[in-house]
C-alpha cells in the first residue's frame, strides 16, 4: 500500500491508526515454543539400524523388508522436522495460532510408532554390534594382560605423554608471549594469528618430515616435539589475545591509577583474569597435540603410535587388531586423564570471583 500523506492511492484516505499499523511489524508471539529436533533424531536411527540390521538378517525377504520399512519411516523425519520449523514460523509471526499448530491424532500415532521402531532398531544395533565384538575384547584384553606387555604398554604411555607435555612446555611459553605482545601491539595480531593458522593448514606428516634433513634435529623425539608447538601456537595465541581483550578497561585504569607499572598490571590484574580463557587454549592445544603425537613414530618417535603402526604392519596376521587397539584406546585414555587434569587445574586456579 502506497500513501501519500493521508491519502492511499488504492483506497482514499488514511487514518493515523492505520498509518501506524502499517509501520509497525508484527509482534513476536511468545506462544511459539521451541522446535523439537526428535524426528531427525528418530529418523537417523531408524535409517542407519534399518540398514544395519536388514543386512544382518541376511540376504532375504525379512531384511529387504526391515530396509524397506526403515527407510520410508526414518525419511518422514526430516520432512515432519521441516513442517514444525515452519509452523514454528508461522507462529512467531502471528500467522498461526499456537493451538493450530499441534500435529494431527495421525501423525501422534505414527510418530509413536515410529519411535517405537526406532528403539526397537537401536537395541537391536547394540545387540549386534557387541555379538561381532565381544570376541575380539575378550583376545584384546588377553593380549594386554601379558607380564612382558603390561611393561610395553606403561614404556610407550610414559614416552607418549612426555612427548605432548614437552611439546605443550615449549608451546606456552612462545603462545602466551606471542599472544601478550600481540594485545599490546594491536598491528601484530593479524600476522601472529595468520602464522599461527598456516601451521596447521601443513599435514603433520610433512611437517614432521621437514626436521629430518636438519642436522641437530634428525630422526627422533625433536622434530614431533617442535611441529606439535607448532600446531598447538593458534589455540594458544588466541585465546590469550582473546582473554587479555576481555579485561574490564576501568579495572586496568583502576590499577594505573594506583601506581602499578605496566608489568605489575599484567601480572597481578590481567593474566589472573584472562587466565580461565588462557587455561581454554591450553587444554585444547593439549588434546589436539595428544592425537598428532602417534604418528610421530613414523619419523622415529617413540609414543603409543608404535603399537598402531605394528597392526598396521601385521595388517592380516595374528594380534594385528589388537595392537592397533591398544595404541587407539590408551591415547584414547591419556586424553582423558589430561582433559580432567586441566579440568583440576581450572578449579584450583581460578580466582574466586570467576568462579
Amino acid at each position: 500500500m502506497v500513501t501519500l500523506g493521508r491519502w492511499c492511492l488504492r483506497c482514499g484516505p488514511v487514518s493515523n491508526d492505520s498509518q501506524q499499523a502499517a509501520a509497525t511489524p508484527p509482534a513476536i508471539n511468545e506462544n511459539a515454543g521451541t522446535l523439537s529436533y526428535r524426528p531427525l533424531i528418530v529418523g537417523a536411527v531408524l535409517v542407519v539400524g534399518a540398514v544395519v540390521v536388514g543386512f544382518a538378517v541376511g540376504g532375504n525377504l525379512g531384511g529387504l523388508i526391515v530396509i524397506v520399512t526403515g527407510l520410508i519411516m526414518g525419511l518422514t523425519g526430516p520432512v515432519n522436522f521441516a513442517e514444525g520449523r515452519n509452523k514454528l514460523a508461522m507462529i512467531a509471526d502471528g500467522r498461526l495460532p499456537a493451538a493450530d499448530a499441534g500435529p494431527s491424532r495421525m501423525k501422534k500415532i505414527l510418530g509413536a510408532i515410529s519411535t517405537v521402531i526406532a528403539v526397537a532398531l537401536a537395541i537391536a544395533l547394540l545387540v549386534l554390534l557387541f555379538t561381532w565384538a565381544a570376541d575380539g575384547i575378550g583376545n584384546w584384553f588377553e593380549w594386554i594382560r601379558a607380564a612382558d606387555r603390561e611393561d610395553e604398554i606403561r614404556t610407550r604411555l610414559v614416552e607418549h605423554a612426555q612427548l605432548v607435555l614437552t611439546s605443550m612446555f615449549w608451546a606456552t611459553i612462545v603462545g602466551v608471549g606471542a599472544g601478550i605482545v600481540a594485545h599490546r601491539f594491536d598491528f601484530l595480531r593479524g600476522p601472529f594469528l595468520g602464522i599461527a593458522a598456516f601451521f596447521l593448514t601443513i599435514p603433520s606428516f610433512a611437517l614432521f618430515a621437514v626436521f629430518i634433513p636438519i642436522s641437530f634435529i634428525g630422526i627422533g623425539d625433536r622434530g614431533p616435539i617442535i611441529a606439535m608447538a607448532m600446531y598447538a601456537q593458534l589455540p594458544i595465541m588466541r585465546n590469550t589475545i582473546t582473554g587479555l581483550s576481555e579485561v574490564d578497561p576501568s579495572v586496568v585504569e583502576s590499577a594505573k591509577g594506583m601506581g602499578m607499572s605496566a608489568f605489575q598490571r599484567l601480572r597481578k590484574i590481567e593474566m589472573p583474569l584472562a587466565w580461565p580463557v588462557i587455561l581454554t587454549g591450553l587444554r585444547v592445544a593439549t588434546l589436539l597435540t595428544v592425537g598428532i603425537a602417534a604418528i610421530a613414530v613414523l619419523v622415529g618417535g617413540g609414543g603409543l603410535g608404535r603399537f598402531v603402526q605394528d597392526g598396521l604392519t601385521r595388517h592380516g596376521l595374528p594380534t594385528a587388531i589388537e595392537r592397533t587397539w591398544t595404541g587407539v584406546v590408551f591415547i584414547l585414555i591419556l586424553a582423558q586423564l589430561l582433559d580432567l587434569g586441566f579440568g583440576l587445574l581450572r578449579r584450583l586456579t581460578t580466582p574466586k570471583g570467576l568462579k
